[in-house]
């Protein structure tokens, strides 16, 4: 949580630009538009050749620039961004991207894919399974704050071990597998409560249960 999270935006290939304005649409929830800088400038040190947020409401941003003839180069935008809680997934999209030549003219110009954001889990977490009870699978996620050994198991009411999901070292992240209620043989396992434990070495351990229903 207020983390800066940068999306670089490059405009490039272009026959002459004179100024430039784009709307990016965000998850006011989630995250908080801060700034726009630019890495160089293609348009020179006018009043209004730095890029500016023209306006700003429910979570869309127009910025805008407007400065030096410019018939070839690279300009690159960052958009900086905070982050209001931890994130699991949240999307930023530029939209309505235009550019304005030198006769005034305004050109749409293509744009980028929507820009998927992710921040660090701030802790170990082992989500509830959904669904649940359920039939014929579940998905399991949990979190990681750092690389780690991590073991991820099911176990039956007496305490076996009838399937192990995951067995590695993982980097820090989210992670989500899915139980098809088979054990390590492939043999579809009958109704009952079953238990699933997430175990990191030296960190965290953590059961939690769940209910299959045939």
């Amino acid at each position: 949580m207020g983390e800066e999270v940068v999306v670089n935006v490059d405009m490039a290939d272009f026959v002459q630009m004179k100024g430039y304005g784009f709307t990016v649409a965000f998850d006011t929830e989630q995250i908080e538009f801060v700034r726009a800088t630019t890495t160089n400038s293609l348009l020179g040190q006018g009043e209004f050749a730095a890029p500016r947020t023209i306006a700003q409401a429910d979570g869309r941003v127009d910025i805008a620039a407007y400065g030096d003839m410019v018939t070839e180069g690279d300009l690159g935008l960052s958009l900086v961004f905070r982050t209001k809680t931890e994130i699991e997934n949240t999307e930023i999209e530029v939209t309505g991207s235009q550019v304005s030549d030198g006769s005034l003219g305004v050109n749409a110009v293509a744009l980028p894919a929507p820009v998927q954001i992710q921040t660090r889990p701030e802790a170990f977490a082992l989500a509830n399974n959904y669904p649940n009870p359920f039939n014929p699978a579940t998905t399991i996620k949990y979190a990681l704050p750092e690389a780690s050994q991590v073991r991820l198991e099911v176990f039956n009411v007496v305490g076996q071990v009838v399937r192990t999901m995951v067995d590695a070292h993982q980097n820090a992240g989210r992670y989500v597998v899915q139980w098809d209620a088979t054990n390590d043989n492939g043999v579809n396992l009958s109704s009952g409560i079953y238990f699933y434990r997430l175990q990191v070495e030296g960190n965290y351990l953590e059961v939690k249960k769940m209910l299959l229903l045939k």
